[in-house]
């Protein structure tokens, strides 16, 4: 820390690699891995209520080793390599109305502050640290142990359905019925085209854009269904088996179901691709939603709209795999993250949820491992058009820390207008502790978001130094 300092050299701490945003190392600062961190893993309280997990450890491995105690960490985001620390700093989520984002599960953080010494929080010794902490954005020191929060490995219901039409989930009642009745739920777009005639393939494929013509209609597309649902704990387990899923208005599809504890379905076990698929780039925003669910309607309406432009006016470069897709997601917010996505909760709704929806898209990196020039171009364009058009749909929407790009514009104002004086509690709790006073491990664009709050807090401050 010391020779960081006198050399003027910031520190970050890099992750699993999952985030897209500028949260990085910049060039003058040091990078710090905790992969090779030696010490005891995990440690589970006698109560199963607390489990400790060093920061070497990814998601995959901790859900594992937590179930062979009986124990789960409540709806995580699907994907085997996050670290903890990564998915804290970022607001990572699952999906549940009954939960928060991953950071909700924090108890508590062992760490070292910027001044090189070790520090342990609590929430119950240090509320205000904690609460201000959860989504951390790696500004609250250089954390090595991360003490969670978890619930039993109960056995749930895991259905998975695909060919819904998508004006089925447009459909209020139907949404909010499927959303409230069951323990998590994702709503999925697939980018295949499934929907397009044989007529409107044929000119995708022959376009050297890759465009889908005028006549595709997105509304006629169908959607995937995951949903997890609480079953009696009596329930023998039972492997993938042939389902129906029914939705409000009386429809039924097909579907397929198991029964297992919560860490062996989709988001415990996370999904295999094909060894050459890897995401290329996720976009992704937080949005109230109403207690009627007219507002998912109107942000899934708007997220499809938007889609279906870029089909038709940017397409899709060679290596982008038509299996990219989007998600509807949803969580609950409550009021002791302070830098959680989900603050954009409606203050006047009873249930005080949120939606998270996002555009993935996935390439080869078997044929492109480094994306070139012309393709670079054609993947900002669609992030821009994509994060640009939902920002103007819909004022009220907060982007994901972990998903976004500075080069969409207003992506800054936007985060900076929609937390308002909460970047500048965050900041001020850092200085009241002596968590990092000499800014040592702020990136440029971490100065750009909190460059009022840094500027009022901190005397003499200069955006362009370290030492200030």
């Amino acid at each position: 820390m010391g020779e960081a300092k006198n050399l003027g050299l910031g520190i970050r701490v890099v992750g699993g690699g999952h985030s897209w945003s500028p949260l990085f190392p910049d060039p003058y600062q040091i990078g710090v891995s905790l992969d090779d961190l030696r010490g005891e893993k995990y440690w589970l309280n006698e109560e199963k209520t607390k489990l400790t997990v060093l920061s070497s450890e990814r998601i995959q491995d901790v859900v594992k080793w937590a179930a062979g105690e009986g124990v789960t960490l409540g709806p995580i985001p699907v994907g085997p390599d996050y670290t903890i620390p990564g998915m804290t700093a970022t607001g990572c989520h699952g999906s549940s109305t009954q939960f928060g984002p991953f950071a909700n599960m924090v108890y508590g953080y062992e760490l070292v502050d910027g001044n090189g010494n070790v520090r342990k929080f609590n929430e119950d010794d240090n509320k205000e640290i904690i609460d201000a902490c959860r989504v951390h954005l790696g500004l609250c020191g250089i954390i090595y142990k991360t003490i969670l929060k978890v619930i039993p490995d109960v056995k749930q219901k895991y259905t998975y359905a695909t060919n819904i039409p998508v004006q089925k989930l447009l459909d209020d009642n139907n949404r909010r019925d499927l959303v409230m009745n069951n323990w998590a739920v994702y709503l999925v777009f697939m980018i295949d085209f499934k929907s397009a005639t044989e007529e409107e393939m044929e000119q995708m494929q022959a376009d050297p854009l890759r465009r889908i013509p005028e006549s595709y209609d997105v509304f006629k597309a169908d959607m995937e269904i995951w949903v997890w649902s609480e079953v009696d704990q009596n329930t023998p387990l039972s492997e993938q088996y042939k389902d129906t899923l029914t939705l409000a208005d009386g429809s039924t599809y097909e579907a397929v179901s198991v029964i297992k504890p919560y860490s062996e379905t989709k988001n415990g076990e996370s999904t295999s691709r094909h060894r050459c698929t890897q995401l290329r780039t996720a976009v992704s925003f937080a949005a109230p939603e109403s207690d009627d669910f007219t507002e998912s309607g109107k942000t899934l309406r708007d997220h499809l709209t938007i889609l279906e432009g870029l089909f038709k006016n940017v397409g899709f470069y060679p290596k982008l795999e038509l299996g990219s897709f989007s998600v509807l997601r949803w969580m609950k917010h409550f009021d002791d993250c302070l830098l959680c996505p989900s603050t954009v909760a409606d203050d006047s709704s009873l249930k005080k949820l949120v939606t998270y929806s996002e555009m993935v898209t996935l390439y080869d990196k078997c044929e492109e491992p480094i994306i070139g020039e012309v393709n670079s171009t054609k993947q900002k364009l669609l992030e821009t058009k994509f994060g640009v058009d939902v920002m103007k749909n819909n004022p009220r929407v907060l982007p994901h820390w972990g998903k976004y790009f500075e080069h969409i514009p207003g992506m800054s104002d936007q985060i900076r207008r929609q937390f308002g004086d909460d970047l500048r509690t965050f900041i001020n709790m850092r200085n009241k502790y002596n968590l990092d006073n000499k800014n040592l491990f702020v990136n440029n664009h971490l100065k750009d978001i909190f460059r009022d709050a840094l500027a009022e807090t901190c005397p003499g401050y200069n955006p362009f130094t370290i030492n200030t």
